[in-house]
């Protein structure tokens, strides 16, 4: 049966990923509480998985597309994963009002959710194997004459304010609030703290001109974009180039396994990171609502009623 379970348990029976590492936790909660769930039959883990509580919910923290923390015993079959699923669902439904999961990439079987009354969306990511560094020749060449035509630095440094600006700038730009940047600078800031960040800049000439933010993964070795920024000039291009080609050979260098672009959804964004030839993901996000679930049955159960109605 599902059980809730303390962390230190959680740590012992669960393989730990970047998503349910406690100090990434901690940090993406904020002002939310956290718990941590297994499914235990005979005393054998099946499935473990955290979630992020608000009341009588459980909720994303909306900082970033944060996957929830979530493992499946991999001797598991179809049948038996789809019947775990359900029964914990229904526990948790009968518990809080409202759950959101993102799931992580990988969780495609999404029909315990649906048999559960959930909703399902699909989104997509890029995930760039670290291991064929290959890149379109836009990006080819772009990289290459900002390697000739400017004198450009790349390093690892640390998340200023200085250099928060920046973003801060941009997140206002596409419509976020102050209260929602504010808590994303905090985030980040513990993240760092707890080195599970690397802050990559690129200067030219001693003058700021691009940087990027990337959470690491250092168990499994995968790595996440989470925000990159260039200066808007006539070689935005080629120093946006540099900036991720640098990032991609840092990380193979450090035998990270893949880099993930967060987010493939935005028709602009998807095929500017295109160019980085890296593999299209799908992953999805599922809801349930306890109103829209009764919604859904007085519903159905009218419609069965006129059917029948009908009938005679």
């Amino acid at each position: 049966m599902l059980t809730e379970v303390k962390k230190e348990i959680y740590q012992n029976l669960i393989p730990e990923e970047i998503y349910s590492n406690p100090a990434f936790v901690k940090a993406t909660a904020q002002k939310f509480e956290f718990k941590y769930y297994i499914y235990f039959e005979k005393e054998i883990p099946l499935i473990g998985f955290l979630v992020y509580l608000n009341h009588k919910n459980i909720t994303s923290t909306n900082l970033f597309t944060v996957y929830n923390g979530f493992w499946i015993n991999e001797r598991l079959k179809e049948k038996k994963i789809n019947q775990i699923l359900v029964e914990s669902l229904d526990f948790l439904k009968s518990r809080f009002r409202n759950i959101k999961f993102i799931l992580p990439i990988g969780f495609n079987d999404v029909r315990a959710f649906k048999w559960c009354g959930f909703d399902v969306e699909i989104r997509y990511t890029y995930i760039k194997n670290l291991k064929d560094l290959s890149f379109k020749s836009d990006v080819n060449r772009n990289y290459n004459k900002a390697l000739k035509e400017f004198n450009l630095l790349f390093f690892e440094g640390f998340l200023e304010k200085s250099l928060w600006g920046n973003y801060q700038t941009q997140l206002n730009k596409i419509g976020f609030s102050k209260h929602k940047i504010a808590a994303i600078f905090n985030w980040l800031l513990q993240l760092e703290k707890a080195q599970l960040l690397k802050i990559f800049i690129v200067k030219e000439s001693d003058i700021y001109a691009g940087s990027a933010i990337v959470l690491l993964d250092e168990g499994k070795k995968n790595a996440f974009l989470l925000y990159n920024h260039t200066i808007s000039d006539h070689a935005q291009s080629q120093k946006t180039a540099f900036l991720y080609v640098e990032i991609h050979h840092w990380l193979l260098k450090h035998d990270f396994n893949s880099l993930d672009y967060l987010g493939a959804n935005f028709r602009k964004i998807a095929e500017f990171k295109s160019n980085f030839n890296p593999t299209l993901n799908s992953y999805f996000i599922v809801n349930y609502n306890v109103k829209r679930d009764y919604l859904r049955f007085y519903k159905n159960k009218i419609k069965a009623l006129i059917k029948n109605l009908i009938k005679r």
